[in-house]
């Protein structure tokens, strides 16, 4: 129906979205991005309470390039919003982006936001990466041990446990199997 109305009427931002995302839930990838290019080309003009919801669509559809560009308007319009900030340095992250500009991203999430464990954890996970172990050990020990292991993706606990292991780290190894 939305579809059929776009013939009839112009149809609002919000009104594109919303049919981008009945797209991608009815599979017709090629559709919704067509759709969310043209969001994208005129984003200044996307409401900024839609800029993580396409930002996120984008993502589902794999056009993490698109959601970096979405992403980054947020955080110009609201430079205070931790979110925007680490969603930044995710996108950067999935572009394949330098790892020092994503952390820098994050490190400004943690500034806004210093007690999300998930932005913390992405830090400690990069500075392992770059080599930078006391960094990523000092992060990772920042986090209590009840919420690591409440972290929203298994692979980043297995990431931080592998940096407790690292720094032979058994007490909160064994915190994490008790609890």
């Amino acid at each position: 129906l939305i579809e059929a109305a776009m013939f009839e009427i112009p149809l609002s931002m919000s009104g594109r979205m919303t049919l981008a995302k009945a797209w991608v839930k009815c599979g017709n990838y090629k559709a919704a991005e067509s759709t969310l290019e043209f969001l994208v080309e005129f984003v200044s003009r996307v409401p900024c309470g839609m800029l993580m919801d396409l930002a996120r669509t984008l993502d589902e559809i794999n056009r993490f390039d698109l959601s970096l560009q979405v992403c980054k308007q947020s955080l110009m319009r609201h430079p205070e919003d931790h979110k925007a900030a680490f969603a930044v340095g995710m996108c950067l992250l999935r572009n394949n982006g330098e790892l020092a500009v994503a952390k820098r991203y994050i490190k400004r999430a943690i500034g806004l936001n210093p007690t999300c464990w998930l932005y913390r954890a992405n830090l400690a996970k990069i500075d392992f990466t770059l080599g930078l172990e006391d960094s990523a050990y000092y992060q990772a020990t920042r986090i209590p041990v009840a919420e690591v292991k409440q972290l929203p993706c298994a692979c980043l606990v297995d990431d931080m446990k592998a940096i407790f292991l690292h720094f032979e780290d058994y007490e909160r190894l064994a915190q994490m199997e008790r609890e």
